[in-house]
C-alpha cells in the first residue's frame, strides 16, 4: 500500500495543484479499485501527514466533470462516511478540519 501513497504524494508534488496528468490517469483507467481501495484505507487509518497528501488528490478527482464519478458507489459511501467522522472529529483549529470540509463541498 505504500506505494499508492508514494504515487499520490508524486502526483500531487510533482503536478501541482490542477493535477492535469492526474485526471487523464483515472479517466483513461476508470477501473482502479485497488488505487480506490488504498485511498480510503489511508483516510481511515488516520495518519496525518499521509491525509495531507491524499486529501489534494482527491479534491482534484472530484472538481473534475470527467473524474468525479471515479468512485464506486460504495468506497463513494465510505469516502462520505470518513469525511463527516473526521469533520465531527477534529478542533476546528486543526488544518484537516478544513481540508474534510472543503472535501465535504467538493462532495456534495
Amino acid at each position: 500500500m505504500s506505494g499508492v501513497c508514494n504515487f499520490i504524494q508524486c502526483c500531487y508534488l510533482i503536478l501541482g495543484e490542477d493535477g492535469n496528468c492526474v485526471v487523464e490517469m483515472i479517466r483513461d483507467n476508470s477501473n482502479s479499485e485497488q488505487l480506490q481501495e488504498a485511498i480510503l484505507f489511508f483516510l481511515n487509518e488516520k495518519d496525518d501527514e499521509i491525509t495531507n497528501q491524499i486529501l489534494p488528490f482527491l479534491q482534484i478527482i472530484l472538481s473534475n466533470e470527467s473524474t468525479k464519478n471515479w468512485f464506486r458507489t460504495t468506497d463513494f459511501e465510505v469516502l462520505i462516511d470518513i469525511t463527516i467522522r473526521e469533520c465531527l472529529n477534529r478542533s476546528v483549529d486543526d488544518p484537516l478540519h478544513k481540508e474534510y470540509f472543503r472535501l465535504l463541498q467538493k462532495i456534495v
